[in-house]
């Protein structure tokens, strides 16, 4: 399954400008439904970080393991990063570092990698190790 990537650069524009997390998540859902949000589910019931917020922290980890890398790099380069990695930086600062545990995400990952629902809506073949390296 592709994706137009042209949504997910509105999207990620969208987040940078929007201050509301319902915002967020509004302009988040098409596109990342399938597996940041989901991760973000679980850090914002746990650990009470508000879920615009917990979605960001794992757009650039998204972004980064996109199965396409030259539509992802092509993505990014349209907001003026020269990578994905350069991205997923940006969205470090801009959000700050969070302590997660390790064990919460593997729990999360482990729920959506048992999900058959969850995992159609995805672009690209997902494992556990690429979900746990979606914070950023």
């Amino acid at each position: 399954m592709n994706i137009d990537l042209s949504y997910l650069v509105d999207t990620m524009k969208h987040l940078i400008e929007t201050p509301s997390p319902v915002g967020y998540y509004d302009a988040i859902k098409p596109v990342i439904e399938a597996y940041a949000a989901e991760l973000s589910y679980t850090v914002t019931y746990e650990l009470g970080i508000p879920h615009g917020r917990a979605v960001g922290m794992f757009l650039g980890g998204y972004v980064d393991s996109y199965g396409d890398a030259v539509e992802a790099t092509g993505a990014v380069n349209l907001l003026g990063f020269a990578t994905t990695g350069d991205f997923r930086k940006y969205m470090r600062a801009l959000l700050g570092e969070t302590e997660i545990p390790q064990e919460l995400l593997r729990t999360a990952a482990k729920m959506i990698l048992a999900d058959p629902g969850k995992l159609k809506n995805c672009p690209f073949p997902m494992t556990e190790e690429k979900l746990l390296g979606m914070l950023n």
